[in-house]
C-alpha cells in the first residue's frame, strides 16, 4: 500500500503516477503529476495518474493532472471526501470498478472520455464541474485495464440492475457530448443542484437509465437532444416537466422556468445546442401554472 499524508510531489511518468498494490490512502499534499504512456491503439500500457488495486481514499490535498489514461483510478473503491483536482484525462477522469462516491471538494474535470465512471456511484456533497466526449457521469464500472478503453474503443455495457447513480448532495455541472447521467442501472436524486448540457446527437440523452429514475428532491436542469430524451418516473415524488422545442435552441440560450407569480423555479444557460430541457425543483408542483422562457 501507499500512504501520503502531506508534502509536495511532482511527477511526471510514462506508465502510473503513483501505484498501489493494494491501497492508496491521501490524507494531504500537494500533486502535479503527468502519464504519457498509452497514447496509442498499439500501446495498451497503464498510464493512470493515481492508481490503486484494492481501493483509494482522498481526504484532501490539491491535485493537478494531466494524464494519458485515467487521472485517478481503482480496481476497487474510490473514496474522496475533499480536496481541490484539476485535472486533464485522456480517458475517465475518475474510474472504480466498484463503488465510488464523492462526498466533498472540488473537481474540475476539463478534458475526458468519461468523466466520473463506477458499478455504483454516490454523490453527497462537493462542486463538480466536468467536461467529457462521451458520458459525463458512467453508473456502469467494470474492469478497466488500460487506456485502451476511452478513445481507442467505446466501453461497452449492458443493462445491470446491481448499477446505481444516486446524487443526494453537492452542486455538479455537466458538458457531455454522450449521456449526462448515466445509469446501466437505476437512476437516485434526493439533493444537490445539477445542471447538464448536451448532449446534441439524437443517439444520447442528458439523462439515462436502464432501470428506475427517480426524483424526490434537488433542482434538476438537463438540456439535450431530444431523439433519447428521457424524464423521471411519474411516481417519483417531485415533479418535473419535459419540453422538446419546435426549432433546436442555440448555446448560450438561457432557460427559466417562473411559477404564476413570476418567481423563479429554476434558471441555466446551456454550453450546448438543444432541443429538449427536463427540469425538476421543489418550486414545481402538479396543476399549477408555469411559464417556460428562453
Amino acid at each position: 500500500y501507499i500512504a501520503v499524508k502531506d508534502g509536495k510531489l511532482s511527477i511526471d511518468a510514462e506508465s502510473d503516477g503513483i501505484q498501489a498494490e493494494t491501497l492508496l490512502y491521501i490524507e494531504n499534499g500537494d500533486f502535479k503529476l503527468a502519464t504519457s504512456g498509452g497514447d496509442t491503439k498499439s500501446d495498451t500500457s497503464s498510464a493512470k495518474a493515481l492508481k490503486g488495486a484494492s481501493g483509494i481514499v482522498i481526504l484532501d490535498g490539491t491535485f493537478d493532472i494531466d494524464s494519458s489514461d485515467d487521472a485517478i483510478h481503482s480496481n476497487g473503491i474510490l473514496r474522496i471526501k475533499g480536496g481541490t483536482f484539476d485535472i486533464n484525462s485522456g480517458d475517465d477522469g475518475l474510474h472504480a470498478d466498484e463503488s465510488l462516491s464523492i462526498s466533498g471538494g472540488e473537481i474540475t474535470i476539463s478534458r475526458s472520455y468519461e468523466g466520473i465512471e463506477g458499478g455504483s456511484i454516490m454523490v453527497s456533497g462537493g462542486i463538480i464541474d466536468l467536461t467529457a466526449s462521451d458520458d459525463g457521469f458512467n453508473a456502469a464500472g467494470g474492469a478497466d485495464n488500460s487506456a485502451n478503453n476511452g478513445p481507442r474503443g467505446n466501453d461497452m455495457f449492458s443493462a445491470d440492475s446491481s448499477k446505481s447513480l444516486v446524487i443526494s448532495g453537492g452542486t455538479i455541472t455537466v458538458n457531455a457530448e454522450g449521456d449526462g447521467l448515466d445509469s446501466n442501472g437505476t437512476l437516485a436524486i434526493s439533493g444537490g443542484t445539477i445542471y447538464v448540457s448536451g448532449p446534441t446527437s439524437s443517439r444520447d440523452g442528458a439523462l439515462d437509465s436502464n432501470g428506475t429514475m427517480a426524483i424526490s428532491g434537488g433542482v434538476v436542469v438537463a438540456a439535450g437532444s431530444a431523439g433519447m430524451a428521457q424524464t423521471f418516473d411519474q411516481s417519483s415524488a417531485q415533479v418535473s416537466l419535459s419540453y422538446t422545442f419546435t426549432t433546436v435552441q442555440q448555446a448560450g440560450t438561457t432557460i427559466t422556468l417562473k411559477d404564476a407569480s413570476g418567481n423563479v423555479i429554476a434558471s441555466y444557460t446551456p454550453d450546448k445546442q438543444f432541443e429538449n430541457v427536463i427540469i425538476s425543483a421543489p418550486g414545481l408542483s402538479s396543476g399549477q401554472t408555469s411559464s417556460l422562457d428562453i
